[in-house]
């Protein structure tokens, strides 16, 4: 490819031949002649010379690498689990047919499928289930106080900041490193183009779930109940969305202080805040559910569990979606990707629960917990194993009700 000598250059080049010409110059009558006419020289061009090759953009999965099975988590296959460097996914380790099911992260590329993993990707930021319909209307929640338990997270990603009224940290200790777990369950309740419920404020309170330590927990839901103490009527905190079981588990083990966590409850409870939680217990009445092609509108799509598992069912439980979703995400500061789920977690549906009553409590705030859970109820579609599966227009619809 020929490139122009720099003007600066030439000139540098040219300064001799200009100083000599100066120094013996001639007036035109003066010539001899004799004297031969000089034709003038050809522009100048460098020669050709190739193209170094472009450098590689990403990096590829290491040789050896087992082949991606349906429901693979594909962060499991990079080395130290790398969510930053834009990683090539080969075609000879995934199957397209496949990539619905995968989880996989934002900075991922599917070789020869990348339209298909961005649309997928897109697409799990539907919460399904008629909600963008009520978003058109104007209920998204705003003017409602939610908060959430969570593990710790970096506030500042695109998708929440907007939405966080409050952060406490009761001892995660990460600096300034996020989790998985707390950016997920945010932008599911509240995010900006993914939550259920984006008009919404949280109080968010980071518990190390790590320690199994049910003590942070409560210390979490006390913190809360103590914010709530101090906001005036009709700005009051309505439900706490905490995707964990601070408790002892049957067989032994689990969290250590549960009885904490039951008297934290208790105070919350007293204080009018409703709180979801995934004990066995009446707290833990919210059940995860799929939709086979992603997120759908059509509540009589959905099955209660995941594509690989079913679940039980209690009368008081409500089913609401987990799979097939897209969640935000902030490992590293500043560092802001999304992960798409193929099969996600009841952790999935309790802030898309606590979302839901949101949008019901901008209708009605006059409404107490147990009346709203009773709406929750009373407006499921109940399919044939007597599953309640969640229906927000069909909620808003009887809370709407309540107030004509």
């Amino acid at each position: 490819m020929s490139k122009r000598v720099p003007a600066a250059l030439l000139a540098f080049c040219m300064m001799p031949m200009l100083l000599s010409a100066c120094a013996g110059r001639q007036e035109p009558s003066e010539l001899p002649e004799d004297a031969v006419k000089q034709e003038e020289p050809a522009p100048f061009e460098e020669p050709d010379v190739p193209e170094a090759p472009p450098e590689e953009e990403f990096l590829r999965l290491p040789e050896g690498t087992a082949p991606l099975k349906p429901y693979d988590e594909v962060f499991l296959k990079l080395p130290d689990w790398d969510f930053v460097t834009p990683y090539l996914i080969g075609k000879e380790f995934f199957d397209p047919d496949d990539l619905h099911t995968y989880r996989y992260e934002s900075n991922l590329i599917f070789e020869g499928s990348q339209e298909l993993a961005d649309q997928l990707l897109e697409e799990g930021k539907n919460p399904g289930l008629g909600v963008r319909g009520l978003h058109e209307q104007g209920i998204t929640g705003a003017g409602v106080n939610v908060a959430i338990i969570d593990q710790n997270l970096l506030p500042d990603h695109p998708e929440y900041a907007g939405c966080l009224a409050d952060y406490y940290d009761s001892g995660c200790n990460t600096g300034e490193r996020g989790s998985m777990h707390g950016p997920a369950v945010l932008s599911i309740l509240a995010g900006e183009t993914l939550g259920v419920a984006p008009g919404a404020k949280v109080y968010y309170a980071a518990a190390p779930s790590w320690e199994l330590d049910a003590a942070y927990y409560a210390d979490c839901l006390n913190w809360i109940v103590e914010q709530n103490e101090a906001l005036p009527e009709g700005e009051k905190i309505r439900v706490v969305s905490v995707s964990a079981a601070p408790e002892r588990w049957p067989g032994g083990g689990g969290y250590t202080n549960s009885d904490q966590w039951v008297e934290a409850v208790a105070a919350a409870e007293e204080a009018g805040i409703l709180v979801i939680d995934v004990r066995n217990a009446k707290t833990g009445f919210v059940g995860l559910s799929y939709c086979m092609g992603g997120p759908s509108d059509n509540v009589q799509k959905y099955r209660p569990g995941t594509p690989l598992s079913t679940v039980p069912n209690r009368e008081d439980m409500v089913f609401a979606p987990a799979c097939f979703r897209t969640t935000a995400q902030e490992y590293t500061k500043g560092n802001y990707i999304y992960t798409y789920w193929g099969e996600g977690g009841v952790s999935w549906s309790v802030p898309y629960v606590a979302g839901v009553l949101a949008l019901g409590w901008q209708i009605n705030p006059e409404l107490d917990a147990e009346a709203m859970k009773e709406l929750l109820l009373q407006s499921a579609w109940v399919d044939g194993r007597g599953c309640h599966m969640i229906d927000p227009p069909a909620f808003i619809e009887l809370v709407q009700a309540t107030v004509e």
